[in-house]
C-alpha cells in the first residue's frame, strides 16, 4: 500500500550552541527552515542543564518548529560518554548522563533520545561491546518509559562505533524490547557504508523507524552526493511508513542555499512517488 510522507515531516538536525536564543545566523538559519516547508528538529545540546527547555521551545515556535529528537552526538565535550565501555564506572556515570538526558526530553517534550556516538567504541571486543551496550539499555528502559521518551538507537558505521552497525544486527541486539519504547534510526550515509542492499533492511525493518536521517553518501546534505534518494523514500513509502525525513550532514559552502537544495529534493520525492503511483 502507498503511504506517501506528508511534506511537513521534513526536517534537519542542529547544534544549539550558547547564546542560540540571540545569535543572528542561528535565527536566519530557522526562519530559512520556516521558508522551506521544514517543520521539525533534532537538537544538539552540548549541556542541557544550562540550556532551560521552556526558552528553547519559545525560540522554536516562533518559527513553527518543533523538536522531534535530542541528539546525543555533541553531549557534554570533553566528557567520556560511552554506554559499551568496559569501565565499570564510566558506563555507569554513561548511564546516569543519559537518565538525566531523558529527564530534559520529558520536560521539553522532545519524543525521542538518540543513542549514536554514546554507543562507545573503546571496547574492541564487538560481542562484549554489544553485551555491555545492552546491559545499559536495559538499565535506561525503565526510566524512559515512565517519562514517555522513546530511545532512539541509531545505526552507526564501523569507523564509529562496532556496536550497532547494519541495520539487521541493530535489530537482533533490540529485538525483544517494546518498540513503543525503543526505536532504531536508519542513516542513509551509514547504510551506504554498511548495507550491500540499502532497500532490503528497509522494508523489512520500518516497524522499528520512527524517523530517517537523509545524509549523502559524501556526508554532505542530500543530493550533493550519489545516493538514489527516490530509490530510498520508495522502498519506505512500500513498507507503510510515515516518520520524519531529517537532513543530517555536513555544509559544503552555504547552510541556507543548501539546505533549501536538500529541503526542494525531499518535496520533489513526494511529488514524484505519488505520480508514480498514478
Amino acid at each position: 500500500m502507498f503511504t506517501p510522507l506528508e511534506k511537513d515531516s521534513i526536517g534537519i538536525q542542529l547544534t544549539l550552541n550558547h547564546g542560540y536564543a540571540t545569535d543572528v545566523e542561528f535565527l536566519d538559519k530557522l526562519q530559512a527552515l520556516k521558508e522551506s516547508g521544514c517543520n521539525h528538529v533534532e537538537l544538539n545540546i552540548p549541556y542541557p542543564q544550562d540550556t532551560p527547555s521552556v526558552e528553547v521551545n519559545t525560540v522554536l515556535n516562533r518559527y513553527d518548529l518543533k523538536c522531534t529528537n535530542f541528539a546525543t552526538g555533541g553531549l557534554y565535550p570533553g566528557q567520556v560518554t560511552s554506554l559499551s565501555h568496559s569501565d565499570q564506572e564510566v558506563r555507569k556515570k554513561s548511564v546516569q548522563s543519559i537518565k538525566s538526558v531523558i529527564d530534559y526530553c520529558n520536560d521539553a517534550n522532545f519524543n525521542g533520545l538518540i543513542l549514536g556516538f554514546v554507543q562507545g567504541s573503546s571496547t574492541k571486543d564487538r560481542d562484549k561491546a554489544r553485551e555491555l551496550f545492552k546491559k545499559s539499555i536495559e538499565e535506561l528502559i525503565p526510566y524512559a518509559e515512565k517519562s514517555g521518551v522513546v530511545i532512539v538507537v541509531e545505526a552507526l558505521n564501523r569507523y564509529i562505533s562496532n556496536v550497532c552497525n547494519t541495520l539487521d544486527d541493530t535489530v537482533s541486539l533490540l529485538k525483544d524490547y517494546p518498540k513503543e519504547v525503543v526505536a532504531i534510526l536508519p542513516d542513509t550515509f551509514h547504510m551506504n557504508i554498511e548495507e550491500s542492499n540499502m532497500v532490503l533492511p528497509l522494508i523489512t525493518h520500518a516497524p522499528w523507524f520512527r524517523s530517517i536521517h537523509f545524509s549523502d553518501n559524501n556526508r554532505y546534505f542530500p543530493g550533493m552526493g550519489a545516493i538514489n534518494f527516490q530509490e530510498v523514500y520508495r522502498a519506505l513509502c512500500s513498507a507503510g511508513f510515515t516518520g520524519c525525513l531529517t537532513i543530517e550532514g555536513n555544509v559544503k559552502s552555504d547552510w541556507i542555499r543548501e539546505l533549501s537544495g536538500s529541503a526542494q529534493l525531499m518535496r520533489n520525492l513526494v511529488e514524484n512517488e505519488k505520480n508514480f503511483f498514478l
